[in-house]
């Protein structure tokens, strides 16, 4: 048996007889109908776990139905999740004796009466100022009780009690900074009375941002109400970005006025951010963190991570070694204990761009090399990178850039002199030249599906009207080199044909109704399943029955 009470507090005094000293005491009266009884006692220097400081009894727990009373006289089942925190089954058990616990939390809002206010003072004089200072409203003995466990301590909190600031007054980690900090933020509180009016929705590290941002309370008020966050899910995934104050700063400069109509250029700005991280621009560089143009910074970084993602695949490194690789193995050189050298695998120029911050990817110079319009040459020192050359078939330099790396834009980033000497003797015997890179056959059936087929069994797209016979050859104006360097990026119907492996997957991308064997004679691209190149065979068309088959063929190859 128990009853849900209204608890009332208190503050008395205890006398330690030993040492004959007074201590203050926090007396918690239950009261339910004609009933009333002292349930909870907890004195002021208690270190909760430690001592025998806090005592209970008549109390017990429910986890449906919170705190339960009972009187003396009432057994109660102690069935109930709790018995002073505890948990004790089928048993029935007198509470009537005063028993070491761990603090309750029992709710009480009554004032201070006159009685407990004199105990206070008697034993410690000078929070009578505290006291004082208090809205008549605030003073609850729940809440004195607790400013008067940090007071003790910390006298310093007076200020902060007469301007309603009790949280941040008893918060723990306002003592853990600095005397020089903690009189900063105290002194700031008390600097701006309008503070006054939002005592209750502040806390600590709201006034420590306000501070460091140079924020009013209003703009704080705009930017907890309004800044925006982005959600979303990357595979399974859930990411959530919620904006900080120099973000929502830099998004309100460039236009952002609401949280729900101005979203997208919130996660536009997210989505710019995440790819800039990840193609490797300095984000701690107020330049790339908070662009002046948003839009062409995003459309920016979008295509240097295709040139990335382009460069990086198997097939462009392939080409890469075949193109460099004649070259390399004759020019590569030691010189004045450099050695320098043309990469000729993506994995030595990505080391490159990662030590000396250089963006031999992301803004398509490896792509250059693809072409064969230009030529990479890194001079390494004890296999540490030191700089890079672009250098022109026709033997001109370009740039020559060593560490970028913390580098203030604008200034140059020159090699040192014996880096330039040792390179410009090397380029003396260098003689470029370029070479006709070897491809391997593509091995497989490929099909290509059309929007018709006339009764000459020439076969018609639904776009560009372009006509395919059997038989016959197409090319596009594409080069090979070309497609190589662009790689999936290159989906353009007049820059390429379009074609599949697997018959079904045609469906994903096109509506035909006819469809015939291609074979692709120049380089294979592939990408998400659908496969391109600038040159075409059409071998043989494909009756409707040998498409079914193909097709349920296809299928059960795919369960």
């Amino acid at each position: 048996m128990g009853h849900h009470c209204e608890y009332v507090d208190r503050i008395e005094i205890e006398y330690d007889y030993e040492t004959e000293q007074k201590y203050l005491c926090r007396v918690v009266n239950a009261r339910w109908k004609e009933h009333s009884l002292d349930v909870y006692k907890e004195l002021e220097d208690n270190t909760y776990y430690g001592k025998d400081c806090i005592f209970a009894r008549n109390i017990l727990y429910c986890s449906m139905g919170g705190y339960l009373v009972t009187f003396p006289g009432e057994k109660a089942a102690a069935s109930y999740w709790g018995y002073y925190g505890g948990y004790d089954k089928n048993r029935v058990q007198e509470l009537e004796d005063w028993t070491n616990t761990s603090p309750l939390n029992l709710w009480s809002v009554n004032l201070i009466d006159d009685r407990s206010e004199r105990n206070i003072i008697e034993v410690y004089p000078n929070f009578k100022y505290v006291l004082k200072k208090l809205k008549p409203n605030d003073k609850r003995v729940q809440l004195i009780w607790e400013l008067l466990k940090t007071w003790k301590s910390h006298p310093e909190i007076e200020g902060l009690c007469q301007l309603g600031f009790y949280s941040i007054a008893m918060n723990n980690n306002l003592f853990k900074l600095t005397a020089p900090k903690r009189k900063q933020i105290i002194k700031w509180i008390c600097e701006h009375k309008e503070l006054v009016d939002y005592p209750q929705y502040l806390k600590l590290v709201h006034i420590q941002k306000m501070i460091k941002y140079k924020l009013t309370v209003e703009e704080f008020k705009d930017y907890e109400m309004h800044h925006p966050t982005v959600s979303k899910y990357v595979g399974y995934k859930h990411i959530k970005w919620d904006c900080d104050i120099p973000t929502w700063q830099y998004l309100k400069k460039i236009g952002f006025k609401d949280e729900w109509k101005d979203r997208q250029l919130a996660e536009r700005y997210y989505d710019y951010k995440e790819m800039a991280t990840k193609v490797g621009h300095n984000m701690k560089d107020k330049y790339w963190l908070y662009p002046s143009n948003l839009d062409k910074a995003h459309d920016k970084v979008m295509e240097e991570a295709a040139n990335i993602r382009t460069t990086t695949s198997a097939l462009q490194g392939d080409y890469l070694k075949a193109v460099m690789k004649p070259m390399a193995d004759k020019y590569n050189a030691k010189v004045d204990g450099y050695d320098i050298f043309l990469p000729t695998d993506i994995a030595t120029i990505q080391k490159q761009c990662d030590v000396l911050y250089q963006c031999l990817l992301r803004n398509n110079y490896v792509n250059q090399v693809l072409m064969q319009k230009e030529i990479l040459v890194f001079i390494w020192k004890d296999g540490v990178p030191q700089a890079t050359a672009q250098v022109y078939y026709n033997k001109e330099v370009g740039q020559f850039y060593a560490d970028e790396r913390g580098h203030v834009r604008g200034e140059d980033c020159l090699p040192s002199e014996a880096i330039q000497k040792a390179f410009y003797k090397w380029l003396e015997t260098f003689k470029p030249y370029k070479v006709k890179a070897e491809r391997k056959k593509e091995i497989g059936h490929y099909y290509k599906g059309f929007h018709s087929v006339d009764a000459l069994g020439v076969f018609h797209t639904s776009f560009g009207n372009y006509s395919f016979e059997v038989g016959k050859t197409y090319n596009t104006d594409f080069g090979d080199n070309e497609i190589l360097a662009v790689g999936e990026n290159c989906m353009a119907t007049n820059k390429v044909f379009h074609f599949c492996k697997n018959i079904n997957d045609i469906e994903r991308f096109y509506a035909p109704t006819c469809y015939a064997e291609v074979e692709p004679l120049g380089p294979v691209i592939e990408n998400n399943g659908a496969y391109l190149s600038n040159r075409i065979k059409i071998i043989r068309a494909l009756d409707p029955s040998e498409v079914e088959a193909l097709k349920n063929l296809s299928l059960q190859t795919s369960a």
